[in-house]
Formats: structure tokens, sequence, C-alpha cells
């Protein structure tokens, strides 16, 4: 099958003297064989061409081959993982990280990415290797090779990278599975020697209930630039943590989620002077019935340099049937120890209502929200609807109102337009597809 993509986007605020801002994107499939992307957006331009599975005889496959901008996906990420990075978790079955390689790149930010030319070869059914060379913001060049069967996969990773001077590492990952339970793991050294180790599980106790958990190491001079794996901060240093998730359907109406992150630093880090202790845990609960959903949820935070204790509560109830009107109401309180009796907590609410018909051509929703946060350590983030393959999660702070409405109209299946305007920024995006 054949099919083209093309997706062209704008945005502008409602300041003087801001530039829009824009966004092109084009992508052509011919089925899983081959596949050609471009992106245009300020950062720069980025265009990739995938190969797909190709077998040639004499027992090598070419499972994957890219030449242009595309992201390394090695192991469980302490080594090599860009466009991902883990600061908590979802389902528990998410801490655990498949490295899949090479993975083709076309969105938003390509100075962020790898620019070169990278392949996946099969050995035979279990024996894979992967190799990669990039010039990009610097020469990075590495591989991988994996040995895979029905309950396991090993795997060992290199990279090195040269800005001013060479550096890089090596890495061993691997997935056990027992039955329906799975553990994983991967240690890494540095060039200099410096380690980083992360071992986990995920066990599913029954229909019901299901958990994971996993242990992490980074030294403090640990380097790995292009490390995305489970982390408390933007890299793979400086921490011993230990993260547990858990979620529980009691019945089929209602799911219980929890998340506890403990970390330790012991070495300063970025607006930290000193080693500190860190808590992060949330406890949520979600009842569904028809087209009702409920969700509550309470979050605290302990920050061990400061001796501060951050809680807060957020319940929000929705109304969304398949078609028709819709709406939903939230409201989110946010308070911290440490301006007790100084500042009020940080409070906000939003209303929203929308109206999609049977036929789903078009779709159109309006949203309001109020908030009155005095400090920025109250903020609150509140996701909003946004345009196609885009998200935005603003932080709220001060005190205000925020409006914003967005519409749809996709007269056929293969076509939309959409238009998102709030009192920060006005968006609109074409989406073909043929």
């Amino acid at each position: 099958r054949i099919s083209h993509k093309i997706i062209l986007r704008s945005n502008a605020k409602f300041e003087k003297g801001v530039t829009p801002g824009y966004y092109g994107k084009y992508l052509f499939r011919m089925g899983e064989r081959l596949q050609v992307g471009s992106t245009i957006a300020p950062g720069g331009i980025s265009a990739h061409l995938r190969v797909g599975e190709v077998n040639r005889g004499g027992g090598v496959t070419l499972k994957n081959g890219v030449i242009g901008d595309y992201c390394i996906r090695l192991g469980q990420g302490i080594l090599g993982w860009n466009s991902f990075s883990m600061s908590g978790s979802g389902a528990p079955s998410s801490l655990l990280r498949r490295g899949t390689g090479l993975v083709p790149y076309s969105a938003t930010s390509p100075e962020e990415v790898c620019r070169g030319l990278g392949v996946t070869l099969g050995f035979g059914p279990i024996v894979e290797g992967t190799f990669f060379y990039s010039q990009q913001r610097e020469s990075l060049v590495g591989g991988s090779a994996a040995v895979e069967g029905e309950r396991y996969r090993i795997g060992f990773n290199l990279l090195a990278a040269r800005g001013v001077e060479w550096c890089g590492g090596a890495s061993l990952d691997a997935i056990w599975s027992i039955g329906r339970y799975r553990l994983f793991g991967e240690g890494a050294l540095d060039k200099e020697g410096d380690g980083a180790l992360i071992l986990g599980a995920v066990l599913p106790i029954n229909g019901d209930f299901e958990c994971s958990a996993a242990a992490r190491w980074y030294s403090p001079s640990y380097y790995a630039d292009y490390s995305g794996g489970l982390s408390s901060t933007s890299a793979c240093k400086n921490q011993f943590g230990f993260i547990y998730n858990s979620g529980w359907t009691p019945c089929a109406e209602l799911e219980l989620r929890s998340v506890v992150d403990i970390v330790y630093y012991p070495a300063p880090r970025y607006g930290v002077k000193v080693p500190s202790f860190e808590v992060e845990s949330s406890v949520e609960g979600v009842w569904s019935r028809g087209d009702h959903h409920l969700n509550c949820r309470w979050r605290y935070r302990y920050y061990g340099h400061q001796s501060r204790h951050k809680r807060g509560v957020r319940l929000d109830y929705h109304f969304r049937p398949g078609s028709g009107f819709y709406g939903g109401v939230r409201g989110e309180v946010v308070w911290d120890n440490i301006y007790k009796g100084t500042l009020s907590p940080g409070v906000a609410f939003y209303v929203e209502c929308g109206y999609l018909p049977v036929d789903k051509k078009w779709e159109c929703a309006v949203r309001g929200t109020v908030y009155h946060i005095d400090s920025w350590d109250n903020r609150i983030y509140f996701y909003e609807r946004d345009l196609p393959q885009s998200f935005s999660v603003p932080a709220l702070y001060r005190r205000g109102w925020d409006l914003y409405g967005y519409i749809k109209y996709a007269p056929l299946s293969r076509a939309g337009l959409y238009l998102k305007v709030s009192t920060k920024m006005i968006k609109g995006q074409i989406t073909l597809t043929f």
C-alpha cells in the first residue's frame, strides 16, 4: 500500500514583534518496505529514508536501514536513547523499555537528533546487530549486538561521541521472562570507568493487580550525553533511586494507581549545592461508568535540601459520549509548608464543553480556566487540547484566567483543518492523507 501524508502548521503569539512559528511535514510510505519523510521547522530541516525488512538470502536479513535523521534507542536507555526521558511512570509495565535500535525521526527539533546513517541486520533467527554513524552536534558512532529468544534478550551496546574530545561507553542489557513475570536490567561504564546500573521487575500478580519496581544507581561522574533512561533529572547521573508503581482494578468500574520514587543525590547538582534527598509520590483513583469519568489524585513531594513538603489534590469529572455534547470540570489545589502563614495555596479550576456530531466530520470545544497562584513553587500544570501530533501543558502561575477554543473540520477521512485560539496563542493545521 502506497500512502502520502502532509501536515502544515502555523502558530503566532498575541504579542507585537513576535515572529509566527511554522511546521511542515511530508511522509511517503510503501507498505513496511520503504519510508521517506521530511520536516521543516524553525530549528532546521529534517529528512530521512528508511528501508524495511529485506531478505537477500545467505542467512543475513536487512531489518532496518536509515539514511538522514534518526533516533537511537539502546537497552534500557542509560547509555543511548535520545528522544526519550521518563521522570515518572505511567502503567507499571512502562518501567521496562525494549530498545529498538534505530527509529526514523520526523518532528520539530531536528538539531537534537542523529544525522547520518544506520542499519540493523539479522543473523539467523535469534541474533541481530545495529550499527550507526552520525555527524550532527558532534561525531557519534556506535552499535549493538543482541541475542533474543522466546523468553530472553541479551544485548551489548557501544557508543562513542566526539565533541572537544572523545567520550562514550559500553553497556550490557537483558530482559528475562519467567511465566508472566519480567525481569530487566542494564549496566554501563563510560570512558573513565564511572558506572550506571538499572535493575527491575514487572509483576502482573493476577488479572486485577500489577506492580513493578526498579532500582537505579548512576555515579555522580557518569557521562552519557545521549542517555534517556529512568531518571528523576534530565540526565542519568548522580543518583541512587528506587521507584515502585502499581495498578489495581478491584472492579470493572474502578482503577487505583500509585507511584513512589525515592532518590538520593550523593553530589551537588544544578541549583542544589549539597547532597540531597527527595521523595515523589502519587495515589490516583479512576472511576468510569458508561460516558461518565471521575478522577481523584493525591500527590506528595519532599525536598530534603529545603525540608520542604509539597502536596496537591486534583479532582476532575468528564462526560464524554461517542457523539453529541460533552463537557467536564477540574479543580486542583497545591500547597507548600515553607510558605505557611505567608502565602495562600495555589488554586486552579476549569470548565470545558464541546460538541461532536454523529458523522464526526467536525468538532468544536471551548475551555475557561481561572487560577490564583502566588508562588512559582505552587505552579499547576493543566493539559490542553491541541492540534494533532502536538501537545500543550502550560504552567499556571500568578493570578488570572485563560480561555481557548478548538475547531476541527474534516469533511473527508483523508483531509482535516484544525484551529486553536487561546488567550496566549493562535494555531492552525492542515492534514492531508492519500
